[in-house]
Formats: C-alpha cells, sequence, structure tokens
C-alpha cells in the first residue's frame, strides 16, 4: 500500500502480482496479463532482476509509467519514478544503487472517454433546458461531462432555436 501512495499513479483500481517468475516463458505471462487488466499494477522485484524486470515493462507493457520504490519504510526509502527508458537510465548511471528490496507499481490504461455530445446528451440537454437558463446548463452538463463549455453552448442554441 505504501509504494501505491508513493506512486502518484492511480490508486482506484489496482492489482498485487507478487513476484516476478525467473522462467523466461512465465515472465511474458506475467507481464502480457498486467498489461490486459488495465489495472495499476503492484509487484515484487529482487535487487538481482530489477534491470531485466524494466526492460520486461518496456518490452511487453510499453512506455507507460513507472514508481521504482526502494526499501519502502526503511531509513534509506527511494522512489524513483518515471517511464521504463527513463528508469534504465537512472540504473545505468547508478543512480538506483541495485541493493535492497524493490517495489514496482505499473500504471494502468486510462480510459479516456468521448468528450463529444452525443443523442443522450443531447436529450438531457433539451430537458434542462425547459427548467434552466442557458448559462445554467452549459455549467451543470460541463460538471457532469467534462465536455467543452464552448461545445455545450453551441449545442444549447441549437436545441433551444431548433
Amino acid at each position: 500500500m505504501c509504494a501505491l501512495q508513493l506512486s502518484g499513479l492511480p490508486i482506484n483500481n489496482f492489482a498485487f502480482y507478487g513476484f516476478v517468475p525467473k522462467q523466461e516463458s512465465k515472465i511474458k505471462q506475467f507481464f502480457t496479463k498486467i498489461k490486459n487488466d488495465n489495472l495499476t499494477g503492484v509487484f515484487f522485484v529482487s535487487a538481482s532482476h530489477l534491470n531485466k524486470s524494466i526492460h520486461k515493462i518496456s518490452e511487453y507493457i510499453g512506455e507507460k509509467d513507472v514508481c521504482v520504490c526502494k526499501e519502502i519504510t526503511k531509513l534509506n526509502e527511494e522512489v524513483f519514478r518515471g517511464r521504463p527508458s527513463k528508469i534504465l537510465m537512472l540504473i545505468e548511471r547508478q543512480k538506483i544503487l541495485l541493493k535492497g528490496e524493490f517495489t514496482i507499481v505499473v500504471g494502468g490504461t486510462t480510459k479516456t472517454s468521448s468528450k463529444e455530445i452525443n443523442d443522450d446528451v443531447s436529450k438531457e440537454m433539451i430537458k434542462l433546458l425547459k427548467k434552466f437558463n442557458l448559462t445554467e446548463v452549459v455549467k451543470i452538463v460541463h460538471s457532469l461531462t467534462g465536455i467543452s463549455r464552448n461545445d455545450i453552448y453551441r449545442m444549447a442554441i441549437k436545441l433551444k432555436d431548433g
């Protein structure tokens, strides 16, 4: 849990995967599962396998946000954040001392919602326009959907006139 909090990555949906396996075939399955789950993934890796694990993250999961936590809850606690390429660069430059216990947190896929006005939004806007003024409708719809205020305003004008 500490690694999740320190990571700065989304923690509303996450999964704990344990230790990274040592066999190559299982390593591929391990990282493919993390990628396919689309959750923030947390797992342990030994110091001797950190470099290899970051390479495998880059290979199987891609350049997602990663947080490497070293010696969590101990005196020498360190946290490194960035894409796998940045973490690998830190390892190569010996900024990350390869001793101790490591917890890796990999960001999940964030699904971007459609930010366009669809038929459902239009229908609700028509109902709102009967009860509220234009400015209030724009505020309400924007706060609920995240759709651009300008787009909402233009649509509201069309709905009001037509």
